[in-house]
């Protein structure tokens, strides 16, 4: 497990507070400073406005923000805050954030020296975390022993459920908290650039332009220019990048409907081709995003690239007609979801 909260994850924990730019300051960690309430209280009490943040094994990130301050009193301290909330990020690794308010005239957090940040009354608790030591197991995680069995007690949990915040039990990777203060945090550096790059400008536009527009085929070969296919899932952006590239070779705004292109059937559209005439070497096949109910099969693949198009069965396609280049397109944003398997 090496989650641990993005710039876009402070971010919106920012806006839910909703006053301002604020810094979030370390001060507690079990895997830094062990899982033992004591430690814990030497750490947070008396800060101020804290979040608390708990993250499992399945990559579940969840918790809890209060704007008073933690104490560690012999006798239970239950605290109202208007400005405290519950929260999760992400369940099972996927980013679903979701806030959920104090209820109005109910306990907000209970202190008591021994125990863990606790969200709820003594009595009535929706999320205790732990009390005591807790040591790690040979997985790696703790096994706490609170609960969140009357989640929903004192906040406004829409009817989430506990298992749709936490999968169902309390064994945490880490729980840390954070002091919330007023102020601007200072973003990391961006990462180093892989290569450098002229600044962008008119000049740098018809520069590449002609780059592209000096890229031919090899004389000799009847070839006109280059066929390039665009594959992949359905909204991956194959049509975007078409008409962008349209747009700039064109000098103008250029949108291209999936309109026409050959057909298989009278229903079923192969590609649309993007031609840019003497202004570029090469011609662009968009084809219909692949999904769960919309497939290219391998027919249909086969005859494309062969270049049995646009008579879909021509009987001696030449190297004019035959695709030269394949490229798969993905969204940047599900890259990461992507698993790579031996």
């Amino acid at each position: 497990m090496s989650k641990r909260l993005t710039e876009g994850d402070l971010d919106q924990v920012e806006s839910w507070i909703g006053s301002g730019p604020k810094t979030f300051d370390l001060l507690y960690s079990i895997t830094r400073n062990g899982c033992n309430a004591s430690v814990l209280h030497q750490k947070c009490d008396n800060q101020g406005p804290t979040l608390t943040v708990l993250y499992n094994m399945e990559g579940s990130v969840y918790g809890g923000y209060t704007g008073v301050s933690w104490q560690s009193p012999h006798n239970v301290l239950n605290q109202t805050d208007d400005a405290a909330f519950l929260y999760q990020l992400d369940i099972s690794s996927s980013k679903i954030p979701k806030k959920f308010p104090s209820k109005s005239g109910q306990t907000a957090i209970c202190s008591f020296v021994g125990h863990g940040p606790i969200f709820g009354s003594n009595t009535s608790v929706d999320l205790f975390t732990f009390s005591g030591d807790i040591l790690k197991s040979s997985s790696g995680e703790y096994n706490m022993n609170g609960n969140m069995i009357l989640y929903g007690k004192n906040y406004e949990t829409g009817g989430t459920l506990p298992k749709e915040v936490n999968n169902g039990h309390m064994r945490v990777a880490e729980l840390e908290v954070y002091a919330v203060k007023d102020g601007r945090r200072q973003k990391p550096d961006l990462p180093t650039p892989w290569r450098k790059t002229a600044k962008w400008g008119p000049k740098l536009l018809d520069s590449l332009k002609e780059e592209v527009k000096g890229i031919k085929p090899p004389a000799g070969l009847g070839v006109p220019h280059f066929n390039i296919l665009l594959l992949g899932p359905l909204g991956s952006g194959k049509s975007s990048f078409c008409n962008l590239v349209a747009s700039v070779f064109r000098g103008r705004i250029s949108h291209q409907a999936r309109v026409g292109g050959s057909t298989l059937t009278s229903t079923t559209t192969l590609f649309t081709p993007y031609d840019f005439g003497d202004k570029a070497s090469l011609q662009l096949y968009d084809t219909s995003g692949i999904d769960e109910t919309n497939t290219l099969d391998l027919l249909q693949c086969n005859n494309i690239l062969e270049g049995n198009v646009p008579n879909f069965y021509e009987q001696w396609p030449t190297l004019s007609n035959k695709i030269h280049c394949v490229v798969f397109v993905l969204d940047g944003s599900t890259v990461g979801e992507i698993c790579f398997k031996n």
